[in-house]
């Protein structure tokens, strides 16, 4: 799982014009989505920092991470696991917060207790909402997405 995590940064740094030698591994999906980034709290994190785009990383191995991106190139990841079914939304048990510095240069992975509540991404104006605590730090995150169609990415299997 951390070598699509490193993959996924490469694709978003891709995306706004840099490049990164990082293979992906096989049978992951990517879903990259524009919106609207409402709410972005961690360390350093400044009032309306955030990009108007959203990554979705589903791992072959049914893990699921959403990842957001600062205007000065931070990225914060929130990753877990499905837990459960709330009407249309479905909650994802977060069992791990990633920072990624400007850059790429660092990664800080620390094991984190929280949940991410979205809507289907099919339906026009989904929303995503997380929040997470590791130690005495809260990480949050509110985004949604725009009427354009996720753009989907699957890397094949061997």
């Amino acid at each position: 799982m951390r070598r699509l995590f490193p993959f996924a940064l490469v694709a978003l740094s891709a995306a706004s014009g840099a490049a990164a030698p990082i293979a992906p591994p096989p049978g992951a999906m990517l879903r990259f989505m524009k919106g609207d980034c409402d709410r972005l709290a961690m360390p350093g994190a400044r009032r309306g920092g955030c990009r108007p785009q959203l990554v979705n990383l589903v791992y072959a191995s049914g893990a699921v991470s959403f990842v957001f991106t600062t205007r000065d190139g931070r990225l914060l990841s929130f990753r877990g696991r499905v837990d459960k079914q709330v009407g249309d939304q479905t909650r994802l048990k977060v069992d791990q917060v990633t920072l990624v510095t400007r850059g790429g240069g660092t990664f800080d992975t620390r094991p984190a207790r929280g949940s991410c509540l979205l809507t289907p991404f099919a339906v026009d104006r989904s929303r995503l909402d997380c929040t997470a605590r590791v130690g005495a730090t809260s990480f949050a995150g509110l985004f949604r997405t725009s009427d354009t169609a996720p753009k989907l990415l699957t890397l094949a299997g061997d």
